[in-house]
């Protein structure tokens, strides 16, 4: 009689992160209603103070854009 395969419980699946400056970079949503300057992308946050990352204009940068993409 066949019995079931045992599930590994132990094993952690590698994910994809940004990492800026050497300190990991969270995905948050920016929104700007301003008159004549609406927008709305994500944006990345580093640090526990979720301090946005913004561009030499003062608009957030694209998450996809803010350093490398990395395996941890």
């Amino acid at each position: 009689m066949a019995g079931r395969r045992p599930v590994r419980r132990n094993t952690r699946v590698p994910q994809h992160v940004r990492v800026y400056k050497g300190e990991v970079v969270t995905p948050v949503k920016c929104v700007s209603t301003q008159a004549g300057q609406k927008w709305n992308l994500m944006g990345g946050a580093i640090g526990r103070d979720g301090e946005s990352i913004k561009g030499a204009d003062g608009r957030p940068l694209p998450y996809r854009s803010i350093g490398e993409l990395v395996w941890k």
